[in-house]
């Protein structure tokens, strides 16, 4: 079991849970609480692990015309790779035909008017990335925003250098942190994935 990889153990725990709620059924539902808990404890780290990670990536880089060599590469791959997902979805969509058995006599006319949505532009799309309030961000867990809040915040601490010497430190030993605690629970993964899977099974 040591040998094994993070990954294998995920999906070790996700057959065990199967099998476990598949012979069990209601009876390990018991186990729930314990599997809620474990992903409790990961979404309360999601955020404070990404924009601490951003920051300090960022930050660590130390050279500005580095940083700008890096950057245009990420958001050419940013880029690149939306393009991808976007001509794969229309692929599967064109191959899987989506609604194509829906009958539309199983509409209910209820008189309520429906507005359809209107499409962001691409102006209001990279305007929504950017953040009004970084703490709402943080607080409701809009990563997006989060990511570009923790760029801008990386990009000023790689500009100042040693006049925010302190400032990084913090940054580096609270991410340390997180990622400790990121680590010690997936060590526990395989087993909680096992318990919670097992419940949701049934």
């Amino acid at each position: 079991m040591k040998n094994l990889s993070m990954s294998a153990k995920v999906f070790l725990g996700f057959g065990i849970g199967i099998i476990l709620g598949l012979i069990f059924q209601k009876d390990i539902l018991w186990l729930q609480p314990i599997g809620d808990l474990f992903l409790k404890l990961i979404k309360m780290i999601v955020v404070p692990v990404v924009f601490l990670s951003i920051i300090s990536g960022i930050s660590s880089i130390g050279d500005i015309g580095k940083l700008k060599r890096i950057g245009t590469k990420v958001v050419g791959f940013y880029i690149v790779t939306t393009v991808l997902s976007a001509i794969i979805g229309l692929i599967v969509a064109h191959i899987m035909k989506p609604g194509a058995d829906f009958a539309v006599s199983q509409i209910v006319d209820t008189g309520e008017v429906i507005k359809p949505a209107e499409p962001m532009t691409v102006s209001q799309t990279i305007l929504s990335m950017v953040p009004d309030n970084p703490i709402t961000a943080l607080a409701t867990g809009n990563l997006m925003q989060i990511i570009v809040f923790g760029v801008f915040i990386g990009i000023a601490i790689t500009i100042l250098g040693d006049r925010v010497k302190n400032v990084k430190k913090v940054i580096d030993e609270a991410n340390i942190i997180m990622f400790n605690r990121y680590d010690s629970y997936c060590t526990q993964c395989n087993r909680r994935c096992s318990k919670y899977i097992g419940c949701s099974t049934y």
